[in-house]
C-alpha cells in the first residue's frame, strides 16, 4: 500500500488521525467533510483533499476511527482506512475510459446529426434518435454524475457536479418536452454532449492527478521484500521485510537492498542513497554509520543492527508526512474555497433569473440578438420565449462549473509533495510551502546546521575514571557534543552501563545526573576566558564538574559543511539575510560565521533567547525562516514563519519543524525556498485563470451569446489548464536546479 493511511499519532498534547475520503469532487464536499467532522469534540484541526481525498485531523483526547468515520458518511461520502492501491487506479482509469468510449460513441455520431440538422437539412426521425441516444447517454455514462449530485442534495448541499446534473437533466427535459408536442426547441443533443465533454475532462484530469499520485505510491516499490537476518548459533534465514524486528542483526551483500533502517556493526560499503537525497553519487558507509531501508548497497558487505521496526521505518514515516502535507491547504486556497461555496447556489439563483428575465422580456431584449446572429453562428433571435430561457439557464449553470477553482491549489500542493521527496525534503503543511518563498530573513544555529553536527573531542584533560563517568553521562544526551564526548570515551575505554539518578538535560547549557550521591555537571562554561587558544580554532567547550568542582574540560571541533558559503551566497542573491544564533562562545562563532560570509552573530544565546530573536525580527515585519536541529530550538523553530530542519535521514519526526531536510543537505533549504516560490506562483496564477473564466463567461451566458456546448468545453480547457499548470511545477523546479 502507499500510505500507512489510517494513522494514529499520539504525543504529548495531541492525536492525530490520518485517514481517506472515497466520492468527493470539489472542494465544497471537502468542506463538508470538514464541518461534519469538526462537529466532534475535542477537535482542533481537520483537513481534507478533495483532490486525493486524504484527510488529517488533530484532536487534544483520544478518537477512534469509527466516530471519524460516522460524521463522513452523515455527509454522503465513504471513510476509507486506507488509500487506493495502484490495483484499485488502474481498475478507475479503465471504468473513466470505457464511459469516455461510450458516451463519445454516441455523442459523436449525434452532434454531425445535429449540425446537418441545424443547417436546413430536416429528416424525419431525428427527434426520436436525439431523445435516445440522450437518453443512453445520460443513464449509463452520467449515471455517476447524477448520483453524486443526488447524494449531495439528500444531504442538503452542492458540489461540482450538481451544476452538470442540473444542465444537462434540463437539456434533456426539453427533448421530452418537444416530443411531447409543447413546441419548443429541443436541446437533446446538447445534454449528452455535456455529459460527454464533462467525462472527458474527468478522464483527462484524473489521469494527470493519479500521475502526480503514483509517483509518491512509487515509495512502497523502493522497501526491500525480505532480508538475510542473523539469529543464535550463527544460522542466517531468508526474512519478509516487515518481519525483521528491532535489534536484528542483518547481513547486506552488494548489490542488495538493504532490509531496515539501522546502524553498521561491520563492514564498510558504497551506498546508493539517490532515492532519499537526490543525489546519484554513492556514499560510504562504516561501523557506527546509519544506513536507511530500501537504499542500495554497492559494493563490500554489511552488517546491520536494525534500530526501526518496518512500520517505524524512514519510508514509512516519509509517507505519513507526505500524506499529512497533502491533506492541508494554503490560506489562499481557503478563500478560495469559501468562494465556491457560496458559488453554486449564487450561480443557480444567477441562472433562475436570467431565464427568467429573457422569458419576461425576450422581445425588448431580441435586438442584442439580432446585432451578433452573424458573428455568433448558435445565436437564434427567432426563438420563442420559453426555449430562449431554457437556453440560457443551462449555459449560465454549466459555465459557472468551479471545479477549476477547487483544483488550483491541492493539485499544485500534491506535486509539490512528490518533488520535494524526490529531493530529500519533506514540506509537512501547505501553509509553510506558501510561506517559504517569502522568507526574508533566516536565522542559523551553529552547530549541526552551518556545521556537520558531528563534531570530534580535540583536546582533554581527563582520564581513568573520571573520564568514563564523563563519557557515561554524555551517553545520555542527544546533543552532536554530547555524542563526541561519547564516542571519544569509548575509544580509550568501556562505558559502563550503570544507571544514574535524577537525569537533566538542561536545554542550551548542558546535562547532569546524580550517581551514588556524587552530582556530575557537563556544561558550556560560563567563563571563557582560560580558553582563548582553542576558541581561537573554532574549538568548543565542555566542562565537566563532580560535586560543584570542576574536574576537565574537553575542546570539541565541528567541521563545516561544504555547500554552506554557496547556499548563503545564492541566498543573498535571492535577498535573504542570513543571521547566526548560537550558544557557544563569542569567539567560535564570529570565527564560523566569518568563515561561511555571515556578518550578524548573537553568540551565547540560551534557548529562550533564541526564541526572542525570531519574534523580534518578526515583529519587526520581517519573515524568518530559522534553521535548527529540533533539540535546543524547538521554542524558536515553532515561533519562526517557517522552521527548518536537518536530519540525518532517520529522524523524520522533528515536532517543530515545517519542513524537515531528510537528506542532511544544507543546500536544500534554498531549494525549498525555490520550490515554494514557484508553487504559489502557479496556485495565484491558477486562481486567476479560474476567477478570470468565470467572470468573463457568466455575464456572456447570461446575454444568451455563449452556447451551452461551448462552456462546457471552455469549463473542460479551465480545468485541464489549472491541473496541466500544476504538473508542470517539477519540470520548472528540476530546471531551477540546474
Amino acid at each position: 500500500m502507499y500510505l500507512i493511511s489510517m494513522n494514529i499519532e499520539k504525543n504529548s498534547k495531541e492525536y492525530r488521525v490520518s485517514f481517506y475520503v472515497k466520492g468527493m469532487t470539489c472542494s465544497n464536499c471537502a468542506a463538508k467533510v470538514e464541518k461534519s467532522i469538526k462537529k466532534l469534540d475535542n477537535i482542533d484541526f481537520a483537513s481534507v483533499n478533495p483532490v486525493d481525498g486524504s484527510a488529517y485531523v488533530v484532536a487534544s483526547q483520544e478518537i477512534s476511527y469509527d466516530s471519524l468515520a460516522t460524521q463522513v458518511r452523515k455527509v454522503g461520502y465513504t471513510p476509507l482506512r486506507e488509500a487506493s492501491d495502484s490495483n484499485s487506479v488502474e481498475k478507475e482509469f479503465k471504468k473513466v475510459r470505457g464511459l469516455l468510449v461510450f458516451s463519445l460513441g454516441l455523442t459523436l455520431p449525434l452532434m454531425i446529426l445535429m449540425v446537418v440538422h441545424m443547417s436546413g437539412v430536416h429528416f424525419k426521425g431525428f427527434a426520436i434518435i436525439e431523445l435516445v441516444v440522450a437518453s443512453l447517454v445520460l443513464g449509463i455514462a452520467g449515471f455517476r454524475l447524477f448520483k453524486s449530485a443526488f447524494i449531495a442534495a439528500i444531504h442538503f448541499h452542492s458540489n461540482m457536479d450538481t451544476l452538470v446534473a442540473l444542465g444537462a437533466f434540463v437539456s434533456w427535459l426539453t427533448a421530452v418536452l418537444s416530443m411531447a408536442g409543447l413546441g419548443i426547441v429541443s436541446f437533446g443533443s446538447i445534454s449528452a454532449m455535456l455529459v460527454a465533454f464533462h467525462i472527458t475532462g474527468k478522464y483527462i484530469e484524473t489521469r494527470l492527478k493519479y500521475k502526480a499520485i503514483k509517483k509518491l505510491q512509487s515509495l512502497d516499490s523502493l522497501l526491500p521484500e525480505f532480508g538475510y537476518v542473523e539469529l543464535e548459533g550463527g544460522q542466517v534465514v531468508k526474512l519478509p521485510f516487515d518481519k525483521i524486528k528491532k535489534g536484528s542483526i542483518v547481513q547486506v551483500r552488494a548489490g542488495n537492498l538493504i532490509p531496515g533502517d539501522g546502524r553498521v556493526v561491520e563492514g564498510v560499503s558504497l551506498v546508493d542513497q539517490s532515492m532519499i537525497s537526490g543525489e546519484s553519487v554513492p556514499v560510504k558507509r562504516e561501523v557506527g554509520d546509519l544506513v536507511i531501508g530500501g537504499t542500495i548497497a554497492l559494493s563490500g558487505f554489511l552488517r546491520v543492527e536494525i534500530e526501526k521496526n518496518s512500520d517505524e521505518s524512514y519510508f514509512k514515516e516519509m509517507s505519513k508526512l507526505i500524506s499529512q502535507a497533502q491533506a492541508s491547504s494554503v490560506p489562499i486556497q481557503a478563500a478560495a474555497d469559501k468562494i465556491a461555496r457560496y458559488f453554486i447556489p449564487i450561480v443557480i439563483f444567477l441562472a433562475l433569473f436570467s431565464s427568467a428575465m429573457w422569458g419576461i422580456f425576450s422581445e425588448q431584449l431580441r435586438p442584442l440578438l439580432e446585432s451578433v446572429e452573424n458573428f455568433l453562428p448558435w445565436v437564434d433571435p427567432g426563438m420563442d420565449a420559453l426555449s430562449q430561457a431554457l437556453f440560457v439557464f443551462t449555459a449560465v449553470i454549466v459555465i459557472a462549473c468551479p471545479c477549476a477553482l477547487s483544483l488550483a491549489a491541492p493539485m499544485a500542493i500534491i506535486v509539490s509533495a512528490s518533488s520535494a521527496a524526490t529531493r530529500g525534503f519533506i514540506v509537512k503543511d501547505g501553509e509553510a510551502l506558501a510561506k517559504a518563498g517569502k522568507i526574508n530573513t533566516l536565522v542559523l544555529d551553529k552547530t549541526g546546521t552551518i556545521t556537520m553536527g558531528r563534531p570530534s573531542v580535540v583536546y582533554t584533560n581527563l582520564s581513568g575514571g573520571e573520564l568514563e563517568m564523563a563519557g557515561r553521562l554524555a551517553s545520555k544526551s542527544l546533543h552532536p557534543v554530547s555524542n563526541a564526548i561519547k564516542s571519544f570515551v569509548e575509544e580509550s575505554l568501556t562505558i559502563s552501563d550503570a544507571s544514574f539518578y535524577n537525569i537533566e538535560e538542561i536545554s542550551g547549557l548542558g546535562i547532569k545526573a546524580s550517581d551514588k550521591g556524587i552530582e556530575l555537571l557537563l556544561k558550556k562554561p560560563s567563563d571563557y576566558g582560560g580558553y582563548s587558544s582553542y576558541t581561537k580554532d573554532g574549538c568548543s567547550i565542555s566542562e565537566f564538574f563532580i560535586n560543584g568542582e570542576k574536574i576537565g574540560f574537553f575542546a570539541v571541533k565541528d567541521k563545516i559543511r561544504d555547500e554552506v558559503i554557496t547556499t548563503l551566497r545564492s541566498l543573498k542573491a535571492m535577498g535573504i539575510e542570513a543571521i547566526m544564533a548560537t550558544g557557544d562562545n563569542r569567539e567560535v562563532a564570529n570565527q564560523v560565521a566569518a568563515s561561511v560570509g555571515i556578518s550578524k552573530v548573537y553568540a551565547q544565546v540560551r534557548p529562550e533567547e533564541k526564541l526572542k530573536i525570531v519574534e523580534k525580527l518578526r515583529a519587526s515585519g520581517k519573515v524568518v525562516g530559522m534553521v535548527g536541529d529540533g533539540i535546543n530550538d524547538s521554542a524558536a523553530l515553532k515561533s519562526a514563519d517557517v522552521g527548518f530542519s536537518l536530519s540525518d535521514s532517520s529522524n523524520l519526526s522533528v515536532e517543530a519543524a515545517d519542513i524537515v531536510i531528510s537528506a542532511d543537505k544544507f543546500s536544500r533549504i534554498r531549494e525549498a525556498i525555490i520550490l515554494s516560490k514557484i508553487t504559489y506562483s502557479k496556485i495565484k496564477i491558477n486562481l486567476f485563470s479560474a476567477f478570470f473564466y468565470n467572470i468573463l463567461a457568466l455575464p456572456l451566458a447570461s446575454l444568451s451569446l455563449l452556447h451551452p456546448v461551448i462552456a462546457e468545453l471552455a469549463m473542460l480547457l479551465s480545468s485541464i489548464n489549472v491541473t496541466g499548470n500544476s504538473i508542470l511545477i517539477g519540470k520548472k523546479f528540476r530546471k531551477k536546479l540546474k
